[in-house]
């Protein structure tokens, strides 16, 4: 017989197939959405037209950002093992930094270090950057594709919200670049390996 959109349900082979195969694609995505789909939105990229480059946190967050992209082949970045946790006196430096009392770019940070310290500090925001972890679930759940990625673009656009909105757009365009093919076969950082290290700490759940 048929199901819906006249797909037959019987035992031979149907052209839903590929259709479930690109819905469960993950080599390219985060929240089951592809990194390009998300960093281009506009409604999300228009946040860094109201960046105040005056504030001091946000700064020394993109700065690790930018740390990251100048050794953006280096092998461990965006990893979660124990090599690549923060120590106390990163923690420390890192905390004075954020009060605008020294420069990120002369600290000496590997690309590793940097990045780890970029999860530290999502870690430790009052409020996650996304604040929509169920809707954003139910979102990912959706098996339609195309109503998947719009679900998923409407809720990081109507949470993600200044000054850290610019933050969110500086990463996710930085991971669109590391986990391309030209990169990732160097740094070893795919979008799935992000994605597990990231996704649960930008919703407040990691």
């Amino acid at each position: 017989g048929r199901g819906r959109e006249g797909v037959e349900t019987g035992s031979t082979t149907t052209n839903a197939q590929p259709h479930r195969k690109e819905a469960t694609r993950l080599d390219d995505s985060i929240f089951c959405t592809p990194i390009d789909v998300l960093s281009k939105s506009p409604t999300v990229s228009s946040c860094m037209s109201t960046y105040d480059p005056s504030l001091a946190a946000p700064m020394a967050v993109l700065e690790l950002l930018s740390i990251v992209e100048r050794n953006i082949d280096t092998v461990g970045i965006f990893h979660d093992n124990v090599n690549c946790m923060p120590t106390k006196e990163m923690m420390e430096s890192f905390a004075i930094l954020q009060r605008g009392e020294g420069d990120v770019k002369n600290a000496g940070m590997t690309a590793t270090e940097a990045s780890a310290l970029f999860v530290h500090w999502l870690r430790c925001l009052p409020e996650p950057m996304l604040p929509c972890r169920g809707a954003l679930i139910s979102a990912m759940a959706l098996t339609d594709t195309e109503e998947r990625r719009r679900n998923v673009k409407l809720l990081i656009e109507g949470n993600v919200q200044p000054p850290t909105s610019i933050i969110f757009v500086r990463l996710l365009r930085l991971l669109e670049l590391a986990t391309s093919h030209t990169h990732s076969r160097r740094n070893e950082l795919t979008a799935v390996r992000a994605t597990l290290l990231l996704a649960p700490v930008l919703v407040g759940s990691g």
